[in-house]
């Protein structure tokens, strides 16, 4: 996403609902009305109807996919929205539309519709390193799983989904569920997946198979070098990271 959604009438045409939102809460003023941005963003999602906010958070996520520079969208934000918010640095505007992201989806929870429930695996090996892979003509790395099947269980789909997926074995003695989490989908915008997490082990090696085009162990002590889908950086690479401190790693 470039420059072209910086002129306010050009991204309001794209995002109406945000447009209306910063228009409405983070005009020229607006420090006269809230005394922090949160308490501006917490006042309209008390305000808005449910349909508003979930227009809002398709809106957002799109956004944010789209949108993987922070400069670009510190850049969108305050010229294309006309945010008065200054950032002082490109990193506060995306911890600040992820943060409105967040309360968006906790004050809709339940009454989103476009919600796809997956499992996945924190896949750990020997060294501590978690597996990361990422799909034909797709930029994002993810976890390895999938959507489940009718009547499936979620340890059989993530069996079933390692299998196609990287074309070995789930270790079903290693899993450990540690939670179920939510976030924007990565390849498809206005949809959230909620996602069971099982910290586990492979056996075999894994390869690209399926829909899968690459793959890649990464130290979730250290920044990692690839674009992440949002439950990936959000949720399992602290988790991971967590993991690791505790001595979980069981892999090969």
């Amino acid at each position: 996403m470039s420059g072209h959604l910086r002129r306010p009438d050009e991204t309001a045409a794209r995002y109406p609902a945000l447009a209306q939102f910063f228009a409405c809460y983070f005009h020229q003023d607006w420090p006269t009305f809230h005394e922090t941005p949160e308490a501006a963003v917490d006042s309209a999602i008390a305000g808005y109807p449910v349909e508003s906010r979930l227009q809002m958070q398709r809106e957002l996520a799109d956004l944010l996919h789209r949108t993987r520079d922070d400069t670009r969208l510190r850049a969108v934000l305050c010229d294309g929205l006309a945010a008065n918010l200054g950032f002082r640095r490109p990193a506060e505007a995306r911890a600040f539309a992820e943060g409105i992201e967040r309360k968006l989806l906790a004050s809709t929870r339940g009454r989103n519709r476009n919600v796809i429930r997956i499992v996945a695996a924190i896949a750990i090996n020997g060294r501590g390193e978690t597996l990361l892979v990422r799909k034909r003509e797709t930029e994002i790395f993810m976890l390895p799983g999938g959507k489940l099947d009718a009547g499936e269980s979620a340890l059989d789909a993530l069996a079933r989904e390692v299998d196609e997926e990287l074309g070995c074995t789930l270790d079903r003695a290693t899993c450990q569920l540690l939670g179920t989490y939510r976030a924007p989908a990565a390849n498809e915008p206005g949809f959230t997946v909620q996602a069971e997490l099982f910290a586990a082990s492979l056996l075999g090696k894994p390869r690209p198979s399926g829909e899968i085009d690459a793959l890649a162990w990464v130290d979730p002590d250290n920044e990692v070098p690839y674009p992440l889908a949002p439950l990936a950086r959000r949720h399992a690479i602290p988790l991971a990271r967590a993991l690791k401190s505790n001595g979980r790693n069981p892999g090969p």
